[in-house]
């Protein structure tokens, strides 16, 4: 072996190693910064949200700088979206922020309320706005932040007057409709209406309705013309008076016909408390109620009924609890209502409802909802039952001990857990 070379090749290696560890040496504190910044802020966030779908896809084509998550497991934010009509028939939409990852414990929740009259594009940036604004404490421990810059009007006014409200509150609606569904042996008439007027503020509630549904069918057998009608009426009033974060009280009143169910009219006023273990305030995300109302109700019927009665007074009771939860994982509701006459006891009725909205494991949901009515209490039958043409046109209500309604779902989706691409082609 040529030692020459060697020595010179030996002495080549220790240049090349010294070279290397003053690369390491200059660059390892940017590697380091980097390596942190990648862990921290060099990403983007990563954001999932519990809401509309329409909506989530106007924040991915509006607002690109996260990436949007399909599930909440890897989320470093997850969003709760609610909302909830309010008073004036507008909606009042909840945003919950709930940090993970390096962002545990950083909450956040925010509401924003929009009129009726607002479209859907003045709701769409609204909420594109709270969004933004709720993800800026997020950002703040990225070095995301040095890039967002905030801007506030020269000429913002800090506090604003008060608006005066010429309708003191009130709302109110009206509509009407009517079809004609017409074949040369049939023809079917249908008209439709409704008033409502409502009056809520945070002391109280008073809500007022009237609707109309009566429909005529004309339809020919055998060169005979029959006729069917089917009519009623519903008027409802409502005052509830808030006694403080989880007690109301108030009045309940109706008058109603429904040749359906063979009552030519049905008078109700029924006091009623109700108390909430939850704040009221709180009632977006979960509410566990209990509501009693002692009813007397007036009753007129069109046809004498099983017991042999055209028109009787009776005492009743009702007694509901309720519990309503909403969540990133999904929502559950159960609910127990029990109502009785108090002249017999055995004409009573028990009504259970439930519905669960649940995310298994990541990409798996379950969605179940049950609802069963045990029935005692169907007073109003007629005694000389329903002929064959009044059952197959559904003209009458039918005796009957129960209820029943089932319905289960499951939805399951895999693949990208991010993909931030709106393509709305086709």
């Amino acid at each position: 072996m040529n030692f020459k070379s060697f020595f010179s090749m030996d002495k080549y290696i220790s240049y090349c190693n010294l070279f290397i560890v003053s690369c390491l040496l200059l660059f390892m504190p940017r590697i380091l910064e980097a390596k942190d910044f990648n862990k921290n802020s060099g990403r983007k966030l990563v954001v999932y949200i519990k809401g509309d779908s329409n909506l989530i896809k106007y924040f991915k084509n509006e607002f690109n700088i996260i990436n949007y998550a399909n599930d909440p497991a890897p989320a470093d934010v997850q969003i709760l979206l609610l909302n909830h009509s309010t008073a004036n028939e507008g909606v009042l939409y909840r945003m919950i922020f709930t940090g993970q990852n390096d962002y545990t414990k950083v909450n956040d929740a925010l509401e924003i309320s929009f009129q009726k009259t607002d479209s859907e594009k003045t709701i769409n940036d609204g909420l594109l706005k709270a969004l933004k604004i709720g993800l800026l404490k997020y950002f703040y421990k990225t070095k995301l932040i040095n890039q967002i810059k905030i801007k506030y009007p020269k000429d913002l006014v800090a506090t604003y007057p008060v608006q005066s409200d010429n309708w003191d509150y009130w709302l109110f609606d009206i509509g009407i409709s009517g079809s004609l569904d017409a074949e040369e042996s049939r023809k079917d008439y249908e008209i439709q209406g409704e008033i409502a007027a409502s009056r809520i503020t945070e002391e109280s509630k008073l809500k007022l309705s009237f609707s109309l549904n009566n429909k005529l069918q004309l339809f020919e057998i055998d060169g005979n013309q029959q006729k069917s009608l089917k009519k009623g009426y519903d008027f409802k009033g409502e005052y509830v008076k808030s006694l403080g974060n989880h007690f109301s009280a108030g009045l309940y009143a109706e008058n109603l016909s429904s040749s359906f169910i063979n009552t030519k009219y049905k008078t109700i006023i029924a006091p009623a408390v109700e108390y909430n273990l939850f704040p009221y305030s709180e009632s977006l995300l979960k509410e566990f109620t209990i509501k009693y109302r002692i009813m007397y109700g007036i009753y007129n019927y069109y046809e004498r009924t099983i017991y042999g009665k055209l028109g009787e007074n009776l005492w009743s009771h009702n007694f509901k609890i309720k519990y309503e939860l909403k969540e990133v994982w999904g929502s559950a509701s159960v609910s127990l209502e029990g109502a009785q006459y108090l002249s017999d006891f055995s004409k009573n009725s028990l009504t259970f409802d439930s519905g669960l909205s649940v995310r298994i494991f990541e990409g798996f949901s379950i969605n179940t909802e049950l609802n069963l009515n045990i029935l005692h209490d169907q007073i109003y039958l007629s005694a000389e039952g329903a002929s064959v043409e009044e059952i197959l046109l559904n003209q009458k209500q039918l005796a009957s001990q129960y209820e029943l309604s089932i319905e289960f779902g499951f939805s399951y989706s895999f693949g990208s857990i991010f993909n931030n691409i709106v393509n709305t082609r086709f």
